[in-house]
C-alpha cells in the first residue's frame, strides 16, 4: 500500500468519504447524488432527539454527524429545468441568493415511491409546505 494512503476497513460510504477527504473535527462536507448528505466530523458524539441528524463513529475514532435527504440530484435537476438554466446557471442563481431561509419551500420528496411510509407517515404528500 502506498505511503500516506488511508485505509478504512469496514467503513460505510460516508465514513469512507470523510476519511478520503481527510476531514477532522469541525470540517463539513456535502454530497449530492441519489441522496443528499451533509456530514460533519465532531470530537464527541451527538444525540438528536428529532432524528434529523444521525450520529455515527467515523473511520478514525471521531464522530460523524449526518443530515440526509432523498432524491438530491433529482431535485436539483427539476429546479434547473423549471428555471430554464443549466447546472452552472443554477449554481450562479444559488450563489446570488441572499443567505437565510427567505422565500424558501420544502417538499418531503420529489417521488412518493421513494419516501418511507409507516403508521404515522402517509403514503403520499399532496403539497409542499412553505
Amino acid at each position: 500500500m502506498p505511503a500516506g494512503l488511508g485505509l478504512g476497513a469496514g467503513a460505510g460510504d460516508n465514513a469512507g468519504a470523510a476519511l478520503g477527504l481527510g476531514m477532522s473535527a469541525g470540517d463539513v462536507a456535502i454530497s449530492i447524488g441519489t441522496s443528499g448528505v451533509v456530514s460533519a466530523v465532531a470530537d464527541r458524539p451527538s444525540a438528536d432527539a428529532s432524528g434529523l441528524v444521525n450520529g455515527f463513529a467515523d473511520a478514525t475514532g471521531q464522530y460523524l454527524l449526518l443530515g440526509v435527504t432523498l432524491n438530491a440530484s433529482r431535485v436539483l435537476d427539476a429546479a434547473r429545468s423549471i428555471l430554464g438554466v443549466d447546472h452552472v446557471g443554477l449554481s450562479k442563481l444559488a450563489l446570488a441568493a441572499p443567505p437565510g431561509p427567505t422565500a424558501s419551500s420544502s417538499c418531503p420528496t420529489s417521488r412518493a415511491s421513494a419516501r418511507p411510509t409507516g403508521p404515522t407517515r402517509p403514503a403520499r404528500s399532496t403539497a409542499c409546505a412553505s
